[in-house]
């Protein structure tokens, strides 16, 4: 059994990547993922690494102060690996690709030296030349696609079994966790604490007892000080690198709530990436949806459907809801990974409202409510909720399933069986209660990358308020 630490800050695509790659190519493992007071952490970060790490391998923990600390995230990681009896300790790193073969030809190097690192493409340093791919595959092109990753590794193995000896990058490195603890910092910890990022590396090589070296057969691939962001990788290493796309690998649902012959569904040529429902209280046959009968109860009905898919469309990852005249035309599948890579929630952004209380001021203007919106926005006043906190237009509204996203429904439709139908005066107070920020889709109704609007199939005032 070996313990892998994957540190994490920001920048959460390539960390998905790399788990992934992990996953793909590893067995009989712990993988600890420890973060280090990520700013872009969010709920749906960790639901996305739940999902792809199996949760009898994972231990995630994430601290909340006192970031800018690897050496923090080294010595917890040696303690896990103490902790679950885990035989060795792989400290990765998490902008990092793995490739087949990594781990036995790692091991397999344990036997003749006592730290051992891989080869790859971006080692750091000056004089790390036993590390450098190009080393020993002279005409080694720098790719980051699974395809030449694993070409390369495949290449490396007429190396098979070699080890050249020599001091090696702290990137990425193994040892037998017995091995770091006999030669730890003060009995307690492995590493220098009062060394946070820089000179911990250095501090331990210079003072570590056995003999270190190169796996030439094993291959990792570095994309090199990512988490300190893109600008700060050596164009030397990443000549021609394109931005990485997070694949979400979810189920996904598009789903919208047609009522008392509001609108005529609009879900045709649909891509196979999700599946599509419409509740409605028709019977009708539509090729690819699954048509979900319903009894209509009053003007509330389809805002039921539209907060709470969590309740009636519980088995999918993620929901797009789109309104009854709006006609899909994007892959909803690109769409949820494009839009939600490291976001749970997303919707388009009024294009001339900021806010509930200017919504409130123009529904009662048009007389689409009266002393119901106005008690409504009093309590909305006494509660604190602030002026000018956004306002979304919801007949595209994207979320994953999440425990956050689920009370965000809950709160959002017990406003709207609380006080008024209007869904856009209640859907930021729901946000704000649930501690969220507004996540905008560029574009409007009327032009964005999701969705066609089509007009009402009947038209009244609502027209005018929800599109004005």
């Amino acid at each position: 059994m070996k313990l892998i630490l994957i540190p994490t800050y920001n920048n959460f695509a390539y960390v998905f990547e790399c788990l992934r790659s992990l996953i793909k190519y590893s067995h009989d493992y712990k993988i600890a993922v420890i973060d280090d007071c990520s700013p872009d952490w969010t709920d749906s970060v960790e639901a996305r690494i739940r999902k792809i790490v199996p949760p009898d391998c994972l231990i995630l923990e994430r601290y909340s102060e006192g970031g800018g600390n690897l050496t923090r995230s080294w010595n917890r990681a040696c303690e896990l690996a103490k902790e679950h009896k885990c035989k060795y300790t792989v400290l990765a790193n998490d902008d990092v690709k793995f490739s087949p073969f990594w781990w036995e030809n790692l091991e397999s190097a344990l036997e003749k030296v006592d730290l051992v690192a891989p080869v790859t493409n971006a080692p750091g340093g000056k004089h790390y030349d036993q590390q450098r791919v190009n080393t020993y595959i002279k005409d080694y092109v720098l790719s980051d696609k699974d395809e030449d990753i694993m070409n390369t590794a495949m290449s490396l193995q007429e190396f098979k079994g070699q080890v050249c000896s020599g001091r090696v990058n702290g990137f990425f490195f193994a040892a037998k966790t017995s091995v770091l603890w006999n030669s730890s910092y003060n009995g307690t910890t492995v590493f220098d604490p009062s060394k946070k990022l820089l000179g911990a590396e250095d501090e331990y090589m210079d003072r570590f007892p056995g003999k270190m070296g190169t796996a030439l057969s094993s291959f990792i691939f570095h994309y090199r000080s990512v988490s300190r962001g893109i600008d700060n990788i050596p164009v030397e290493f990443l000549r021609g690198m394109h931005r990485m796309k997070d694949e979400f690998d979810g189920k996904v649902v598009v789903y919208t709530a047609i009522f008392n012959d509001w609108d005529r569904c609009t879900f045709k040529d649909l891509p196979t990436t999700a599946d599509y429902v419409l509740f409605t209280d028709k019977h009708q046959n539509i090729p690819g949806v699954d048509v979900k009968v319903r009894k209509s109860e009053g003007r509330k009905t389809a805002r039921y459907y539209k907060c709470n898919p969590h309740k009636e469309l519980p088995e999918y990852d993620a929901w797009i809801w789109l309104d009854g005249n709006m006609q899909l035309k994007a892959d909803p599948q690109r769409v949820i990974s494009e839009m939600l890579a490291t976001v749970d929630h997303a919707a388009l952004k009024h294009p001339s409202r900021c806010c509930a209380y200017q919504e409130a001021v123009t529904i009662k203007n048009m007389r689409l409510g009266g002393k119901d919106v106005d008690t409504q926005m009093e309590q909305y006043v006494k509660d604190g909720f602030p002026v000018v906190y956004g306002l979304y237009e919801t007949g595209i509204f994207l979320r994953k399933n999440t425990p956050k996203i689920v009370s965000f429904n809950e709160t959002w439709w017990e406003q709207i069986e609380k006080h008024t139908n209007r869904d856009q005066l209640s859907v930021m107070y729901a946000l704000w209660k649930n501690k969220m920020n507004p996540v905008y889709i560029s574009g409007s109704s009327q032009s964005n990358q999701i969705a066609h609007m089509h007009p009402h199939h009947k038209i009244s005032l609502e027209t005018v308020i929800t599109y004005g």
